[in-house]
């Protein structure tokens, strides 16, 4: 007997209010769209029990109070399931033994198996309908996080009998229970499952559903399984039991409660996937048996009829009940709810449902939902829309393929959804959501193949889509889909036999066929790159790497990315460029359509050798022997290195007049494998190939190519083949060339006439002579050359090119100079030097390494006797020659400025020009000395490594920061020009660092371009991780050099008598002055931000703060100096505006009470100290004290504060000792010189915080200043 049903409605009424709006001819107007935009969470009364509805009401409140508020965990246990939040939790640990609620006991320990526990529940439904159907929505409060408590007692209730008090009040003890659970307890959720038990979980609940409605129907009181003639038959199934349960369910969807909802709804869900499944086999069945109906004749065909009318009443029923209860009641009002998960679950289990009953589901009526919910404002809905989009095509194409399609689904049925939503489907492959972009290509594809799309003529569609292709920004699958959606639309990817010939391919030329499609992709990707602006050789090239990547990652079109003979014919046959329609394209995409088959092969090459070779191989650390580790990749690396080989001499000739490509071939050597240059039958090839690598490297005159070829030439002469003699010969013949070349042209002489005569330097000789040092200087970074110039001639070689540079730049004034082509030539002097000096250093270092090796090897301390610490080497004595000799260089550099000429109004002069070039090139060559030469290296055991030091770089110092200072930090290059150069060195050396320069840095962090503010603030990451204290040293440096150069250009008052002009000239100063002041302030604002957030990144640099703020209060309270040692009474005062910047500190003090005192205090002895001094003046430094100092000193003390007063004890307690008298009276200020001790040593020292340092001269002396100071910025 099956429980009667309170305040059902007819099924039938269901699915007539829910569907017959989609009937008419608006099936898609913009009406329907918008019920998806107002619709709310709630149920309308009339689709669920009036008694749940007020129960839904009843918690509404408490639901959204856990959404806005969260839910505060509990420590009792309010569940008698045993949840263990931890990530060692199992399913047998969630339930206790006096457990009572067995269908969460199975379902957890799974000690039977899902369709055995269903089908017990329903033996126990047919026994008691109540209390099985209490079970049922027990298990859904227990699953959501609902304790035992909230559980309904069958022995208490009967559900028919419940009011709607009665079910508010369950409801609302389920939810205040859920606000209590912990993330453990809660195991099916309207979210992602968050643990490996809920994820487990939610499968066995699912399944425990469609096993349920499963066994409801065949098990049920009112099935039966036997016809009456005793064949097996499904004629008979219990159709009203599912419809009660799914009915049950369906009074919870509506619940405010989103976990509630999600729960009762995948019910409901999963219980009609059972019933379809039923219908699909019954569908079966039906078509079996109405074939032998037909077949049948006499008694035997009118008991087939009545089997054939009992079977379509059941299937009617069935697809009733779920066209009613399921989606009229669930579908229609969830596919809107406010919880993303659950509309998504809906858009699921709608695509679940099509492809099971397309005939019932595979309709516009349907389809349209799909449609709306791609505008839906969560990437998970519209994700789940495009698949189930495409899952009809999906489908069939798998059926097709296994044999199994029985016609059921025609995807013509799909047609005018798919095109009503086509844009939108379109805008989503560009979707925000990097997840949703590759499923909208993917349906997007399936559209394609299946012709939906054939007359689409819209060229921004078809261009959207095709880009993605060659998108950077992409995902790799999102490439790789629409790499596809391109393949369908070119002609020569058709492999069928009526279209190759048409192309003029046999059946059997396969190669032919690949060589096609190779011609026919890089027709396209020209195409696509290149528009009516582009410049041939400056198109995007490069793009084709990602085209080959995808083509590798499609297994039909793999091959093509690796059948070398095919790429390179297709390369050699140079056939002109087509659109993807087979059309001839213009003579510019010809153009780049060349460089993107040679592209193509290199990216081709390189991902091959990255898939097959050793690790190594693309880092260049592979061994001598040139081994390859990987199983059976050695053959296939050796077969693309034959092909290869064989080919590069002939394509070398073929493109000997364009640089592009030839920059592509160039690099091609070195993604050989070592072996193959040992083979005999290639010997002719490798030489060949080696011979015209050097040619064109003596002859190119593009970088670009020249570092390709300097490369491939470096991988010749390694790995340890047998031909690599010949490749050092070739390498050693170039060598010489150069060096010929630059000693002939090095001895030329500089002419100030303007018609040069001969032995004199010209436009001509003076570029080869640059040109020639530029191949010079790439060769030699890839390995040590000086060897083959020869170790005793190195020195004078350096030296002749020095004596060069310096003569270039001292007669760079003089007329008739060639300043463009020597700029070259100085600068690659520059870069050579320090290349050798590089090396040298290097080799010291290496052979250093080699004696501590063998003095380890023989355990004892020296060899021989010999003292570690002996004479210097002649190898060092070079070394330091070519160090000094570089770094006059670098004087002579900054040293040459303008003379009589404006450096904004004649800054792209010729003379402008080369003084950037060389002063540029300077800045990077003094960073390199400094690293190569660290001033660490004072400290070595051996002497030549200490002498090699460059301890006194004072000089240099002073020079790079004027440079630096001197160059428009606004610019984009200012961090490559500039403050690269510091700051790689300063980071290289911190522990040894000049705080001074690193205040050079720091000084730029506002008011810089992008790229300076992220080199600042990533230098700043890196010195506070090494050591904080001797950042906030450098923090100080940095504020004292801004707040002295603003001083500098405080602008001089007017004299009493003064013109419109004056005035207003001078206000516009007083303007930039004020400016300057608010940006020191910003300045150090973002210094202190960089220190941590709410508190200090660093916990060691909270003492440090202190004596930091300590430091700037001695600043801010000093007098400047005269020349000899005595205050300046002029000055007197000027420093209290750096109260202003130095109070962004304060934040960090006044968190640590102890040390908010210990600063006022300190900063009332300096006030007091300040104000008794002789040359206060009450009526000049009183308002200057009080805006600063008030301003200040607020910061930590909140009220109005009064001029200080210590007396006694307490002030002498405090008091520094008395300085030494001026001419003028008594000076108590604790700092008698320009910068204190603790500034000069380190201000730290007394924290542990730094040591003695050599300090540069970096930044000058504010000057005379006026007796009073302007307030900027203080109010």
């Amino acid at each position: 007997m099956v429980l009667a049903r309170r305040a059902r409605t007819n099924v039938v009424s269901y699915a007539d209010k829910a569907i017959a709006d989609v009937d008419d001819d608006e099936a898609f107007s913009d009406a329907d769209s918008e019920d998806y935009d107002d619709e709310n969470v709630n149920v309308s009364t009339n689709t669920i029990p009036s008694s749940h509805t007020k129960a839904k009401r009843a918690n509404k409140s408490s639901a959204s109070s856990r959404s806005s508020k969260g839910s505060k965990r509990s420590r009792k246990q309010n569940l008698n399931t045993t949840i263990v939040a931890s990530s060692k939790t199992s399913t047998a640990t969630l339930v206790q033994k006096n457990e009572k609620n067995t269908l969460l006991t199975s379902l957890l320990k799974r000690t039977k198996s899902i369709d055995t526990v269903a089908a017990d529940f329903i033996e126990r439904h047919n026994a008691d309908p109540n209390s099985a159907q209490c079970e049922l929505i027990n298990i859904l409060f227990r699953s959501v996080g609902g304790s035992s408590s909230c559980e309904i007692d069958a022995t208490k209730y009967k559900l028919e009998e419940i009011d709607d008090d009665e079910w508010a009040s369950m409801i609302t003890n389920v939810v205040a229970d859920m606000q209590k659970a912990t993330t453990s307890q809660v195991l099916v959720t309207a979210k992602r499952a968050t643990t490996k038990v809920a994820a487990k979980f939610l499968d066995s609940f699912k399944n425990f559903w469609f096993s349920v409605a499963d066994a409801a129907l065949s098990e049920g009181a009112g099935a039966s399984k036997k016809s009456a003639s005793g064949a097996p038959t499904s004629a008979r199934l219990d159709v009203e039991l599912v419809k009660d349960l799914i009915l049950r369910v369906t009074e919870l969807v509506g619940v405010g409660q989103p976990d509630i909802r999600f729960a009762s709804s995948l019910a409901a869900f999963e219980m009609s996937r059972a019933v379809l499944t039923k219908i699909v086999s019954l569908s079966n069945n039906l078509a079996i048996a109405e074939r032998q109906f037909a077949a049948a004749t006499g008694a035997r065909q009118g008991s087939l009829k009545t089997q054939v009318e009992s079977l379509k009443r059941v299937i009617a029923e069935m697809e009733e009940l779920v066209t009613g209860p399921v989606y009229s009641v669930v579908f229609m009002h969830r596919y809107r709810d406010s919880n993303e998960f659950i509309r998504t679950l809906c858009m699921e289990n709608l695509s679940t449902s099509i492809v099971l009953r397309p005939s019932l589901f595979l309709q516009d009526k349907y389809l349209k939902y799909f449609g709306w919910m791609l505008s839906d404002s969560s990437a998970e809905v519209r994700r789940a829309a495009l698949v189930a989009l495409n899952l009809p095509f999906d489908t069939l194409k798998q059926r097709i393929e296994n044999g199994s399609d029985d016609g059921s689904i025609d995807l013509a049925d799909m047609s005018n959804v798919c095109m009503k939503f086509l844009d939108r489907i379109s805008g989503c492959s560009v979707d925000v959501n990097v997840d949703v972009q590759p499923h909208a290509m993917t349906l997007l594809l399936s559209l394609l193949r299946e012709g939906f799309l054939d007359e689409v003529e819209n060229e921004k569609f078809w261009d959207q889509a095709n880009f993605c292709a060659v998108n950077p920004i992409a995902t790799e699958e999102m490439r790789a889909t629409s790499l596809q959606f391109v393949i369908e639309q070119i002609e020569a990817f058709d492999d069928d036999e009526e279209e190759l010939a048409a192309q003029g391919i046999s059946s059997g030329d396969e190669e032919r066929a690949i060589v096609a499609k190779v011609d026919a992709l890089a027709s396209w990707i020209a195409s696509s790159i290149t528009g009516p602006d582009t410049v041939v050789e400056k198109a995007r090239v490069r793009l084709t790497d990602l085209v080959v990547e995808s083509l590798r990652i499609i297994p039909e079109q793999a091959a093509i990315a690796t059948n070398w003979s095919a790429i390179l014919r297709a390369i050699n046959e140079d056939a002109v460029a087509t659109t993807k329609d087979n059309a001839t394209a213009d003579t510019k995409v010809d153009e780049v359509k060349q460089l993107v088959l040679m592209r193509f092969l290199l990216a081709a090459v390189k991902c091959e050798v990255g898939d097959i070779g050793d690790a190594e191989f693309l880092t260049g650390t592979i061994s001598k022997k040139g081994k390859i580790t990987k199983k059976g990749s050695g053959v296939a690396h050796e077969n693309l290195s034959v092909e290869i080989l064989k080919a590069l001499p002939d394509l070398f000739v073929k493109f000997s007049g364009d640089s592009r490509m030839l920059t592509q071939l160039a690099s091609l050597p070195r993604y050989l494998i070592h072996s193959v240059f040992s083979l005999p039958q290639r010997k002719k090839e490798f030489l060949s190939l080696l011979k015209q690598t050097g040619e064109l490297y003596l002859k190119s005159t593009d970088e670009a190519v020249l570092m390709q070829c300097a490369m491939s030439l470096t991988h010749m002469t390694e790995g340890g083949h047998t031909r690599v003699t010949d490749a050092q010969n070739q390498v050693q013949k170039i060598i010489d060339s150069l060096n010929k070349k630059i000693s002939d042209l090095v001895v030329l002489k500089l002419s100030t006439t303007k018609k040069k005569k001969k032995g004199e330097v010209d436009q001509d000789s003076e570029f080869a002579l640059g040109l020639a040092l530029t191949q010079l200087r790439i060769l030699a970074k890839r390995g040590d050359v000086a060897s083959m110039i020869g170790d005793d001639e190195i020195e004078d070689f350096i030296a002749t090119l020095t004596e060069c540079a310096e003569s270039r730049i001292k007669g760079a004034k003089g007329s008739n100079q060639t300043l463009k082509e020597s700029s070259v030539v100085v600068k690659e002097i520059m870069n050579i030097n320090t290349v050798f000096l590089g090396w040298k250093v290097a080799s010291l270092h290496d052979g250093e390494d080699e004696k501590m090796k063998e003095e380890e090897k023989e355990d004892t301390l020296a060899l021989d006797g010999d003292d570690s610490d002996g004479e210097e080497t002649d190898a060092g004595n070079v070394v330091v020659n070519i160090r000094d000799r570089l770094v006059d260089l670098c004087y002579e550099a900054f040293d040459l400025k303008p003379e009589g000429a404006d450096w904004e109004q004649d800054k792209d002069s010729e003379f402008m020009q080369f003084l950037a070039i060389i002063q540029k090139a300077a800045c990077g060559t003094v960073s390199d000395i400094r690293s190569i030469c660290a001033k660490g290296l004072k400290n070595a055991a051996n002497k030549t490594l200490r002498a090699v030091a460059l301890v006194d770089d004072s000089r240099l110092l002073n020079c790079l920061a004027k440079y630096v200072k001197s160059l428009d930090k606004s610019e984009r290059n200012f961090a490559q020009d500039g403050l690269l150069a510091i700051s790689r060195i300063l980071i290289a050396n911190w522990d040894v660092v000049n705080r001074r320069e690193a205040g050079i840095v720091l000084s730029n962090i506002s008011g810089s371009s992008v790229e300076a503010t992220k080199m600042i603030s990533a230098f700043i990451k890196v010195a506070k991780a090494k050591d904080g204290v001797k950042l906030l040293e450098a923090h100080m440096a940095s504020l004292r050099q801004s707040f002295e150069e603003w001083q500098a250009a405080q602008p001089d008052e007017l004299g009493e008598k003064f013109t419109d002009d004056e005035m207003d000239e001078f206000t516009e100063k007083e303007e930039q002055h004020e400016v300057m002041y608010n940006g020191l302030r910003t300045q150090a604002s973002k210094l202190s931000g960089s220190l941590g957030v709410s508190k200090l990144s660093n916990p060691k640099m909270m003492p440090a703060m202190v004596g930091f703020v300590k430091e700037g209060i001695r600043y801010a309270f000093s007098c400047p100096k005269k020349a000899g040692g005595e205050d300046d009474e002029e000055q007197f005062g000027d420093r209290l505006s750096f109260l202003g910047p130095l109070k962004t500190y304060l934040n960090w003090i006044k968190q640590n009470q102890m040390q908010k005192n210990e600063i006022i205090a300190d900063y009332e002895v300096k006030e007091m100290v300040f104000k008794n001094h002789i040359f206060y003046n009450e009526d000049v430094h009183a308002d200057v004290l009080k805006a600063f100092g008030d301003d200040f000193i607020g910061v930590l003390v909140n009220r109005k504060r009064a001029a200080s007063q210590m007396t006694g004890e307490a002030a002498s307690s405090v008091m520094p000792p008395p300085a030494p008298a001026s001419s003028k009276g008594s000076s108590a200020l604790d700092s008698v010189v320009e910068e204190g001790a603790e500034y000069e040593k380190g201000m730290f020292d007394d924290l542990g915080g730094g040591k003695d340092k050599e300090q540069g001269e970096v930044g000058g002396s504010a000057g005379k200043r006026r007796r009073t100071t302007r307030g900027s910025g203080a109010q």
